[in-house]
């Protein structure tokens, strides 16, 4: 069996910068069907599960989380966007007061709260982390998982897939001056570049797969705007253009084929009824065309950027310079609001 040594944390952000019941009812049901399963199949390496959540969540939802969590393992962290002037809580301050000293040996593990984890994920990633010479010689240790699976629930689908630095990462640090998180990569490949960069090592976990990420119509990132043809077929084609028009597309992604819930039923908490469950709630919700205010209009023209965590971040710096009461509360209402 693996041996830890490490404080190990699992970090999953769910809906800061949301208050919306409407959202919540959305990403409820991933949370509770994959990605909670997927942690307790491996609570025994775990320290705790923290789950960054915004200061203005209903009270429903975190009273849910408690409920489906172990509280041995459960922490929830509320945030205030507004009062910190970041999107994004400071992870060693939370640990700080988690108990954690100078020089704890910490794997930090980010997991989105609709994808799920192989049942052997973590301790995969503890195996790599204990070759004693490895150890022993980097102060940073990045673990990635290269292979995964896109689940298509409005498809009823799942294709296998290659991709480097993904939403599922792992970072090994010594808690102190220069401690990072596995959050401090500065987002999607960021991670690897930055442990290199500061004399680490960086591993690929990628001999069989070690997550799903939820693949769906209905997410904050579409903002209203559907899929198009492409999503979720046609895997060889997209591989063919990625070939031949490489520049254009950033992405590393390489599809590798369908693989059904029987091939993974081994490895991950998933079933033919789960994802049955998720495609007929993909069906029953309605996409509905994002009207976007005046000034959103405006913060997306001036940046020439749709990406939605990008603008709330726009937003926050007007609201940290903005001096009147009455336009502080209208910014901080379209924040809330723009989703």
């Amino acid at each position: 069996m693996t041996k830890n040594s490490f404080n190990v944390f699992v970090i999953t952000r769910f809906g800061i910068g949301q208050n919306s019941k409407t959202f919540y009812d959305r990403e409820i049901p991933y949370l509770e069907n994959l990605l909670i399963r997927s942690i307790l199949k491996q609570k025994e390496f775990i320290t705790k599960w923290i789950i960054l959540i915004d200061v203005k969540t209903p009270k429903f939802v975190t009273e849910k989380l408690k409920k489906l969590i172990p509280k041995d393992i459960l922490f929830i962290y509320a945030h205030d966007v507004f009062l910190s002037g970041s999107t994004m809580p400071n992870i060693t301050s939370i640990l700080k007061n988690l108990g954690i000293r100078n020089k704890d040996k910490v794997v930090t593990i980010r997991v989105d709260a609709d994808d799920i984890l192989s049942n052997d994920y973590i301790s995969s990633v503890l195996d790599v982390i204990n070759i004693q010479k490895q150890r022993n010689k980097y102060d940073l240790i990045s673990v990635d998982a290269t292979i995964g699976i896109y689940f298509y629930p409005i498809r009823n689908k799942l294709v296998k897939v290659f991709r480097k630095n993904y939403s599922i990462q792992a970072l090994y640090s010594i808690f102190g001056s220069s401690f990072k998180s596995v959050h401090d990569g500065g987002g999607h490949g960021g991670l690897e570049k930055m442990v290199l960069k500061k004399g680490g090592i960086y591993y690929q976990l990628n001999n069989k797969e070690f997550w799903i990420r939820s693949m769906r119509q209905h997410s904050v990132s579409q903002l209203g705007i559907k899929f198009n043809v492409l999503f979720g077929r046609y895997e060889i084609i997209k591989n063919i253009m990625k070939i031949l028009l490489k520049k254009i597309y950033n992405s590393n992604t390489f599809y590798k084929g369908r693989v059904s819930v029987k091939e993974l039923s081994n490895r991950f908490e998933i079933s033919e009824k789960i994802v049955s469950l998720l495609n007929l709630q993909e069906q029953s919700l309605e996409i509905k065309q994002t009207v976007f205010s005046p000034l959103i209009k405006k913060v997306m023209k001036d940046n020439k950027n749709r990406n939605r965590t990008k603008i709330q971040q726009v937003l926050l710096k007007m609201y940290k310079k903005e001096k009147s009461k009455t336009a502080r509360a209208k910014i901080k209402k379209e924040f809330y609001n723009f989703y």
